[in-house]
C-alpha cells in the first residue's frame, strides 16, 4: 500500500499550518481539497487556450472545442456511458437534479402520478420533487429505512407501483455511507414504466460505476467531491430521455435558429443548461491533460477534418445550392453546423436584407493564422469571408451572404 505521505505531497493546503498545527482535513464528503496538477491544469488553460469552444474557426476556439468534447467522452467512459451526448455538464449535481425535476418531471407528470423517493436523500434530490408534486399534482411517497439504516425492502415493493412515474434514490447515503441497491430499485421502476433517477455524488469517487449496468435513466454528481474544482458537475441521461426534453435554460448554445418570433432548439443540445461554458472545469472533472499536448492539439486544429475544415467546407456548399434568397449570419461563424448550410444564428431574410451591406475587406486582413494555413491551401480554397466593418452603430458585422445566382 502507497505511503500515505506520497498522497498529501499533491495537496497544496494540506502542507499549511493552522493554528500552529498542521492541517489534517476530514470533510471530503462535503468537498474535496484540489491536487496540485489539477491547479495546473486550470492556470495552464487560462493561460495558454482560453477561448469559447463551439463559437469560432480560429485557433483557439478550436483548441478550447476539441478540449471541451475529449472531457466529455472521457466522462462518458468513466460512469459506462453509451455514447458522449449522454453527457451534460451542469455546475454541481444539485443543478443536474434540478435541470431532471424542470425538464423532465414538470413536463412528464400529471395529477395522479406519483414519486417515489427515499427518506435518507440529500435536499438537493428532495426539495425539487417536492416543488414538481406541488406544482403538477402528483403524489410525493418516500420509502423508509430499516433499524439498521438500509433501505426497507417491503417499501421498495409495495411504494412502487402502476402509478409510480419516477423514483429517485442516492446511490450512497451522504449520513450514514450506507450503499443502496440501486440496480434492484432502477429494475423495479422499469418494471412499472417509471424511471429511475440516481444521485452518485458520494459514490462515484469511491467505487466504480456503470450506468448502464445500474440502467440508470439519470445519474447525476458533482466535481468538487472528487478532487476536481467547484462549479463543475455531471448530469448522465439516456439519449431518448434527454433528445425529448425542453431546454432548462434559454439561449446560448441550446440556440440552432432564431428568428423573430420563435426560437428551434438544437437538437443534440437539449435538457441540457447552456450558456458560457465550464470548459476549465470540465477539462479537470475526469482526465488530467498536460501541457506538453498542446502542439498535438494545434496539429490536430490544422488537420483535414478538424472544426475549421467544416466551417470552409459551409460557405462553398452555401455557394453550390440554388438560392431565391440570402443567407444572413448574425455573429461569428460557428464550426459546429456540419449537416446545414445555415449556421448558429442564422435566418433566411426574404426579400431585401434589413442591414446594410458592409464593404469587402482587404485580402490582407482576411489572412488566417500562420498555424493555419495548411489548412487554407489543403483543397485548394480561400478561407471564409470576413466581411468586419465598424458600422455607423459602433456595433460590427460579421456575416456569410450568398449570392441569389447560381454557383
Amino acid at each position: 500500500m502507497a505511503d500515505a505521505q506520497e498522497f498529501l505531497k499533491d495537496f497544496p493546503l494540506l502542507h499549511t499550518e493552522m493554528n500552529g498545527r498542521p492541517i489534517a482535513y476530514l470533510d471530503n464528503g462535503a468537498t474535496t481539497q484540489k491536487p496540485e496538477q489539477v491547479i495546473k491544469a486550470i492556470c495552464g488553460y487560462y493561460g495558454g487556450c482560453n477561448a469559447n469552444p463551439h463559437r469560432g474557426a480560429y485557433a483557439l476556439s478550436v483548441e478550447a472545442t476539441e478540449i471541451y468534447e475529449n472531457a466529455r467522452k472521457r466522462t462518458a467512459a468513466f460512469i459506462g456511458a453509451k455514447r458522449p451526448e449522454e453527457i451534460i455538464f451542469t455546475k454541481n449535481a444539485t443543478e443536474a437534479l434540478n435541470l431532471i425535476a424542470y425538464s423532465y418531471g414538470l413536463t412528464n407528470l400529471k395529477q395522479g402520478d406519483e414519486i417515489v423517493i427515499t427518506i435518507a436523500e440529500h435536499h438537493s434530490n428532495l426539495v425539487p420533487w417536492q416543488h414538481v408534486a406541488h406544482a403538477t399534482g402528483a403524489a410525493l411517497k418516500y420509502i423508509y429505512l430499516e433499524p439498521d439504516g438500509n433501505l426497507s425492502d417491503e417499501d421498495i415493493e409495495t411504494k412502487i407501483t402502476e402509478r409510480t412515474k419516477l423514483v429517485a434514490c442516492t446511490q450512497v447515503s451522504n449520513v450514514l455511507g450506507l450503499k443502496n441497491d440501486v440496480k434492484k430499485i432502477a429494475a423495479k421502476a422499469h418494471s412499472v414504466g417509471a424511471v429511475c433517477v440516481v444521485d452518485g455524488s458520494q459514490s462515484v469517487a469511491h467505487q466504480k460505476v456503470d450506468v448502464r449496468d445500474i440502467d440508470a435513466d439519470f445519474f447525476a454528481f458533482s466535481g468538487h467531491k472528487m478532487l476536481s474544482p467547484m462549479g463543475i458537475g455531471v448530469l448522465y441521461g439516456k439519449y431518448d430521455l434527454l433528445d425529448a426534453m425542453p431546454p432548462f435554460l434559454m439561449g446560448g448554445d441550446m440556440i440552432e435558429y432564431v428568428e423573430e418570433q420563435q426560437t428551434t432548439s438544437e437538437r443534440r443540445r437539449r435538457g441540457g443548461p447552456h450558456g458560457r461554458h465550464r470548459l476549465p472545469r470540465g477539462h479537470r472533472l475526469c482526465a488530467h491533460r498536460g501541457h506538453r499536448e498542446r502542439p498535438r492539439r494545434l496539429r490536430a486544429a490544422a488537420a483535414p477534418g478538424a472544426p475549421l475544415h467544416r466551417a470552409l467546407r459551409l460557405r462553398h456548399q452555401a455557394r453550390q445550392q440554388d438560392g431565391h434568397h440570402r443567407l444572413q449570419c448574425q455573429g461569428r461563424p460557428s464550426a459546429r453546423r456540419r449537416d446545414h448550410p445555415r449556421q448558429h444564428g442564422c435566418r433566411r431574410a426574404r426579400g431585401p436584407s434589413l442591414r446594410p451591406a458592409a464593404p469587402p475587406v482587404p485580402r490582407a486582413q482576411r489572412e488566417l493564422p500562420r498555424e493555419l494555413l495548411p489548412l487554407q491551401h489543403a483543397r485548394g480554397r480561400r478561407p471564409l469571408d470576413r466581411r468586419a466593418q465598424e458600422s455607423q452603430g459602433g456595433a460590427r458585422l460579421w456575416g456569410l451572404r450568398r449570392s441569389t445566382r447560381s454557383s
